[in-house]
Parts: structure tokens; C-alpha cells; sequence
């Protein structure tokens, strides 16, 4: 290793052994605890976000949670923890601010950025974590974590994640339009495909219900769930609480019939 990668509050740079110093990158760091590398790049997080550098460019990865992550209060920042286990990097935030809701606090909140997938999935902790770390077992390597009362606990161990507590997460889509943004349909079906799949609990949203609205489980990693609503556009939520994270979600399909153009007199 002849670079040293320098992560400051304003700027990122790149040390050589020559005593050179390169400016890489305009975005600072919050959190020396959540520098990890994995593979050709290394990640860390941002006042505005979670970033990757793959060496030449810096770019934002966590855009899909941006409204969890503008929660984060200034004084919680030096918090942010992060370690990586396979293709899985695991981001601590601690408490949030709901912003679905805010009239609820969100705590020990831990995001599970699947690299591979490019997706992020949000569990809970048992308890806080000031210390996220990984260490040689005699199985290998292992996640474990210290909370401000001095304990330790091993995560994803197969029992709970830790302290008894099971992982809660969840894959949340964007809105899906079906027809187009003009149309409103008759949602009808939500294929999910991938592996790992049962017991996922899928619930939807749409613009005119807002509140999260459960329609069944996928049980195979080719399944179908059979609902019906009328709607201009929709989103879904796959949920799952389990002492290991393990689905895999590779692709959803929705399937819906037109019904009526927006501002359509429906009466004809």
C-alpha cells in the first residue's frame, strides 16, 4: 500500500509515501468510524449522504434512504459507524427523527447496503452501538458491537441479531405509475422474484392512502400476491424479522389494468 486515502471535514486526499497530497474529492467526512473498503473502493459517510471512491471519482450511493439520512442530527455524526461482512456494508445511525412521521422516533437504526444489488434495507438494533467491529472467530470472520453499558454482542449469529433482538428489515420500491402518471389503475398483482423469499411481507402505499396497507407474504422465490386497489401510483414494502437478513430480492413486477384517465368524467 504506498496511498493513504485522508478523509477531512471539507475535503478528501490522497497521501503518497513521497509526502505528495492530492485533493480527490470535494466531500468531506463526518465519521472516520465509517470508512470501510471493500474491494476497489473505499466508502464513507457525508453531512448529505453515504459515499463510495472507486479511485478516480467520488459519487453518492444512498440516495435510495436520503430522507432517513437527512434525519441525522449534527451532534449524532461523530456516531456514525460502519463495517462490512461479504457484499453487505453495514451503516449505523442511531436515533431518528421518523420522516414519514414525526411524531416518531426511529432508534438504533442500522442500514444494510447490499453492494452486489445496489440496494439498502433498514434494521434495528437491541440497543445502541457505540463500537461496530469485526474479529477473527474460530468460524471466521464476525460482526460484533459494544453498546455504552460495556457489553458486547456478536450480530447475526443465527439466534437474533443480538441482545434477542431479530434484524427488522425491509426493501421499500418508488412509485410505480402503472399506466402513466395520467391514469389511474387497478392494481391487481405483485410478483416478487429471487431467492430466500419466504415469509417476506409485502404492504403497499398509494397517493391516496398513505398509510402502510398489508397484502400477504411471498412464500417461494417465484411467487404472487393477489390484492386489488385503485390508484394513480403506488409503492411497495417487502419486510421481513429474522435472526439473519439472507433474501434476495432480484426483480418485482406489478401487475394492473387501466381504469381512467386523471380528470376523466368517470360517469361515461
Amino acid at each position: 500500500m504506498s496511498d493513504l486515502f485522508v478523509v477531512c471535514q471539507s475535503a478528501t486526499y490522497i497521501f503518497t509515501l513521497g509526502d505528495e497530497k492530492f485533493q480527490v474529492s470535494s466531500i468531506g467526512g463526518v465519521s472516520h468510524e465509517s470508512i470501510i473498503v471493500h474491494g476497489r473502493y473505499t466508502f464513507y459517510a457525508a453531512r448529505d449522504g453515504y459515499y463510495a471512491f472507486d479511485g478516480r471519482d467520488t459519487f453518492k450511493i444512498s440516495l435510495q434512504i436520503q430522507d432517513y439520512w437527512d434525519q441525522i442530527s449534527e451532534a449524532n455524526y461523530d456516531d456514525i459507524q460502519a463495517v462490512v461482512k461479504g457484499d453487505h456494508i453495514y451503516v449505523y445511525i442511531g436515533d431518528i427523527t421518523n420522516p414519514t412521521d414525526s411524531s416518531e422516533t426511529l432508534q438504533n437504526v442500522l442500514f444494510d447496503y447490499n453492494v452486489l444489488q445496489n440496494n439498502w434495507n433498514r434494521g434495528k438494533l437491541g440497543t445502541n452501538a457505540t463500537n461496530l467491529h469485526k474479529f477473527i472467530t474460530t468460524s471466521g470472520e464476525e460482526i460484533f458491537m459494544g453498546d455504552d453499558d460495556g457489553n458486547v454482542y456478536q450480530m447475526f449469529d443465527g439466534s437474533g441479531q443480538q441482545d434477542g433482538a431479530d434484524y427488522e428489515s425491509f426493501i421499500e420500491t418508488d412509485w410505480s405509475y402503472g399506466s402513466g402518471a395520467g391514469y389511474m389503475d387497478d392494481f391487481r398483482e405483485l410478483w416478487g422474484y429471487g431467492n430466500y423469499l419466504s415469509a417476506l411481507k409485502a404492504s403497499y402505499k398509494t397517493e391516496e392512502r398513505q398509510e402502510w396497507k398489508e397484502i400477504g407474504e411471498l412464500n417461494e422465490d417465484t411467487d404472487v400476491i393477489k390484492f386489488h386497489t385503485r390508484a394513480y401510483k403506488i409503492k411497495f414494502r417487502l419486510a421481513e424479522s429474522s435472526g439473519k437478513n439472507l433474501y434476495e430480492l432480484l426483480r418485482l413486477d406489478v401487475g394492473y389494468m387501466p381504469a381512467y384517465i386523471r380528470n376523466e368524467d368517470r360517469t361515461r
